[in-house]
């Protein structure tokens, strides 16, 4: 008896043969394929911030430990590699030189928890580029926006089109973004988000009546902490007391620090190496310093009302108190402290340890931790601030400014501590608007950079 095969049964056959023949090829090349790399941030031949993030996405879950040895960078770089599913990220921990050429190379034989192996070297090569500063403009002369300067050619460009609304902001790390606080129309202000090159604007979070303001970004982009105020029981009445809250970047969800709410705080700050958040918390008089991974807190006495500065290794924290307590003195005084943050503890008053006619404003540690940049108002200086740099013991104070016709605040250091941009505004000038200066440590030169403009900060 023979079998017979209509074209129909032909057909089924010649299919089934191709699956079969497809699957054995699957499984014959299934290790010549290997894990594969699908997506590199920034890519290929871009160029990188100071700070910035390189991130490999991988076809499927990888072997960490498998990874992280195949992964090196050049030049030799301290960093951590921190994981977000199959994606992996490097952040560095001192910033890349400007102008340098970074390579970070993926060696074969790192595997997948199936056991797919990376099967080929792959490198990519980035150039840092050198940073421009964003900042606000003043809204005499111009609306509330934010604006990106190249402090060598001064060209300017606008980020931001809010209508004038925006309130505060705070650049990411690696440079690459801003978030901003913008007023809405329920008497709130929300979180934005814009790219560097002022495109992709989009909202982060809705606050509806709440005021979200006060940003932070943790070292690693990941995270933001801000300051929350909640809306008034009624309809334009006074916002409820400020607490801290965080807010993830990538999804979006958001909780305050401390579900107890009677701890109350604003003007969040991360150290550098991400291991504390610092905040202001004037129900206590205090300066709140969290240690995440342990949740071991800190409590540090000030009247001021400002937060201070985390050293860049995060073991210590400097910032200004009133003494009140001092017999001899005629009237409170600013001090200035540094507070180790181990377990030994201790505090240690660096400036103003006697009465002085000094007013020192809030410290602000250089990215290498080899100095402090500090605002003050001396006996002889007038109503004016100028600022100041000085070692973290105290030693070796000098003026970065020195007209009294104008006062300082708003500095920050550069990602490589060898400038300073700083706001400035004229004293005795009517109609007079804030300006945007840049010092610089290697010629010790004041620039103006821009004119109604405030709250300047970095771009890496």
């Amino acid at each position: 008896m023979s079998l017979r095969f209509d074209p129909f049964d032909r057909f089924v056959l010649v299919v089934l043969g191709g699956l079969l023949a497809a699957i054995l090829l699957v499984v014959a090349l299934g290790d010549r394929v290997g894990a594969q790399v699908v997506r590199v941030t920034p890519a290929d031949g871009q160029t990188l911030g100071a700070l910035g993030r390189i991130e490999i996405e991988f076809s499927e879950a990888m072997d960490t430990a498998t990874v992280e040895p195949a992964l090196t960078v050049s030049p030799a770089t301290e960093g951590d590699f921190v994981w977000t599913g199959n994606t992996v990220r490097f952040v560095p921990a001192r910033p890349f030189a400007p102008g340098d050429t970074v390579e970070i190379t993926l060696a074969s034989g790192a595997r997948s928890r199936n056991g797919r192996a990376v099967l080929s070297a792959q490198t990519w090569t980035y150039t840092v580029r050198q940073p421009l500063i964003v900042y606000l403009s003043a809204g005499l002369e111009t609306p509330h926006e934010l604006w990106r300067i190249d402090p060598t050619t001064l060209e300017r460009l606008q980020l931001t089109h809010s209508d004038g609304r925006i309130f505060d902001f705070a650049a990411a790390p690696d440079g690459e973004n801003l978030v901003f606080s913008v007023v809405n129309d329920e008497a709130g202000t929300d979180l934005w988000i814009v790219d560097r090159d002022g495109t992709q604007a989009r909202i982060l979070l809705n606050c509806g009546p709440d005021l979200c303001s006060g940003s932070a970004w943790s070292p690693d982009g990941q995270r933001i902490a801000y300051s929350r105020e909640p809306a008034g029981l009624a309809p334009g009445s006074p916002k409820g007391p400020p607490r801290v809250w965080t807010l993830s970047v990538a999804d979006g969800q958001t909780a305050p620090v401390y579900q107890d709410t009677q701890i109350l705080g604003y003007s969040p700050a991360w150290s550098a190496d991400g291991a504390w958040l610092g905040m202001v918390d004037n129900s206590t008089a205090s300066i709140r310093a969290l240690r995440i991974a342990d949740q071991r807190e800190l409590l540090l006495e000030t009247r001021q009302g400002t937060m201070g500065s985390f050293a860049p290794d995060g073991s210590r924290l400097i910032y200004t108190t009133l003494q009140f307590d001092d017999a001899t003195a005629p009237q409170p005084y600013t001090t200035v402290i540094v507070a180790d943050l181990g377990e030994a503890g201790g505090l240690t008053p660096i400036l103003g340890r006697e009465y002085s006619l000094s007013d020192f404003g809030t410290p602000i540690w250089s990215p290498l931790g080899d100095w402090v940049a500090i605002n003050q108002r001396t006996a002889d200086s007038g109503p004016s601030k100028q600022v100041w740099r000085v070692r973290p013991d105290g030693s070796e104070a000098a003026p970065i400014t020195n007209d009294p016709a104008f006062t300082f605040a708003g500095y920050r250091w550069s990602p490589w501590g060898d400038a300073l941009v700083i706001q400035r505004f004229p004293l005795g000038t009517p109609f007079a608007t804030p300006e945007i200066v840049l010092w610089s440590a290697t010629d010790n030169v004041v620039t103006v950079l821009a004119t109604d403009a405030s709250l300047p900060d970095w771009l890496p």
